[in-house]
């Protein structure tokens, strides 16, 4: 499984929270925002809290067996 989020654009690679930070700027809206306040946060306490989320996120959200898989009407809404 995978120990951290990775993301890339335009020629920068960002880890996580920066890459959380840029991941919901792209999403827009209300998560825009929530990205311009995590901006005010400390880089390392930022990451404190990503690394402790990471750290306990199956025993809080629990873990499923298997990925999601949209409904053919879903599909439509995925990129190719």
């Amino acid at each position: 499984a995978p120990k951290t989020v990775v993301f890339y654009k335009c020629g920068l690679t960002l880890t996580r929270s920066e890459a959380i930070e840029a991941i919901m700027m792209d999403m827009g809206g209300i998560y825009k925002i929530a990205a311009y306040l995590a901006r005010m946060v400390p880089l390392f306490l930022k990451n404190s809290t990503y690394d402790l989320v990471a750290k306990n996120r199956y025993s809080w959200f629990g873990k499923t067996e298997s990925c999601y898989l949209p409904s053919e009407s879903q599909k439509q809404l995925f990129l190719n």
